[in-house]
């Protein structure tokens, strides 16, 4: 498969060694902070690199080497004000090159990724001041293999690695910082059974099989449902546990997911803000600010094709992005004709219309979600096409309701405001 993030097909032996690096982040991330900070980013750096050759293989640990060492030269030899273009093109040129000529296996595939998140961000950091040139390519190595977060996220740029690298050897945890380590332990215990639980008694695979299709309509759209709700709670889990890996190596920002805040979301924006924190940071800071486009929502699609084409090159990724441009568009919409319309703030309003508001944006939000969502996991054209039609394509009608509302409201308002201004 040409690359994503979805684990569709992966092997029981790639999520045994997914599962190894995960725990194993563990005492590693106890053990870093005791090495000396000079030796610190060396050992993480090494560590890393091997891990990649030990999970992927010397040859799928060249691809991470070559695209490193083309970020160096351009960074050794380009002037100063092209370093942001160039290292951006260099690591999705790179990953474009890997996967429309290889198929790289599941791990290795984790690293390209995160190691484009990682080369890409150094090009602007460097331009904008916030890199200084004499790191060389010995010092980019150490920062794009270090271990943390190489096989699953969270992305963290230069500055945030060199503050963990560089924090005073044996300071103990704060009490709060050992909180957050229990919670996120505790966390993707949760969420690995909730996970393991439901997707024994719905498997997302059987929405593949030839007579699910021409099961009752109400429990086609509860199986659908359930199964792409538990297909979360495998990305909790993981970046649960990297998360208590983050805070025991001192990351500034180490949390990559909010499971809660996720699944109570009550509008699209807010489920962007809530997942996969640390690439919707990436985006924000390196593509959708830098993009020289007329408009806020030119720009906000345009990182959104960005991220498409960073998780993967099947059909699948392009149509859920899409999908969720348009989610949130509808929210924008939704928003522009309550304020046209003057009405009042929802906190304002009685407890139970505001609680039953609510509970009707968290079910719009992620049931549309689940809906596009399903062209993320399927990944493949005519995969996502039977799926939808075999839950009645619903989703599209959750997009055309609230969104042809508001349009029709903001119609209103706008006419009723210039009869007004008519003498």
């Amino acid at each position: 498969a040409r690359g994503g993030w979805a684990p569709v097909g992966r092997t029981m032996k790639e999520d045994a060694v997914f599962a190894l690096i995960f725990v194993a982040s563990l005492g590693i991330g106890y053990l870093l902070p005791s090495v000396d900070a000079a030796s610190r980013s060396g050992a993480a750096g090494a560590l890393g690199a091997t891990l990649v050759a030990l999970a992927c293989g010397l040859r799928w640990a060249l691809y991470p080497l070559l695209t490193s060492m083309i970020t160096a030269a351009a960074l050794a030899f380009a002037p100063r004000r092209l370093h942001g273009p160039l290292c951006f093109a260099a690591a999705f040129g790179s990953l474009a090159v890997l996967r429309l000529c290889d198929s790289p296996p599941g791990a290795a595939n984790a690293v390209q990724l995160v190691l484009t998140l990682r080369l890409a961000s150094v090009g602007f950091d460097s331009a904008d001041g916030g890199l200084p040139c004499n790191q060389g390519p010995l010092r980019l190595l150490q920062y794009a293999f270090c271990y943390h977060g190489l096989f699953s996220g969270p992305f963290y740029p230069w500055a945030e690695w060199a503050a963990a690298m560089g924090a005073p050897a044996g300071v103990p945890l704060q009490p709060a910082e050992r909180r957050q380590v229990w919670c996120a332990v505790r966390d993707a215990a949760i969420t690995l059974c909730v996970w393991r639980g439901v997707a024994w008694l719905t498997p997302y695979a059987r929405l593949s099989e030839p007579g699910w299709a021409a099961q009752p309509r109400l429990w086609r759209l509860c199986y659908f449902y359930l199964s792409s709700f538990q297909f979360r709670f495998r990305f909790y889990a993981c970046w649960s546990l990297v998360e208590a890996a983050g805070v025991l190596c001192r990351f500034p920002h180490p949390s990559n997911v909010s499971p809660w805040e996720c699944e109570t979301a009550t509008s699209p924006s807010l489920i962007i803000a809530s997942w996969n924190v640390s690439v919707h940071r990436f985006l924000r800071a390196y593509v959708h600010t830098r993009l020289q486009l007329p408009s806020r929502p030119a720009r906000r699609l345009g990182a959104f094709a960005v991220s498409a084409f960073w998780h993967g090159m099947h059909a699948g990724y392009y149509l859920f992005f899409a999908g969720l441009f348009a989610m949130v568009l509808v929210e924008r919409l939704v928003r522009a004709a309550a304020a046209a319309a003057r009405l009042p703030d929802r906190s304002t309003w009685p407890a139970a219309p505001r609680l039953a508001c609510g509970v009707l944006q968290q079910w719009w939000t992620m049931a549309t979600l689940t809906f596009f969502g399903a062209a993320f996991n399927r990944r493949g054209w005519s995969e996502t096409l039977q799926v939808w039609v075999a839950v009645e394509n619903y989703g599209f009608w959750l997009l055309a309701l609230p969104g042809g509302g508001a349009a029709l409201m903001l119609l209103l308002t706008k006419a009723t405001g210039s009869k007004r201004k008519a003498p």
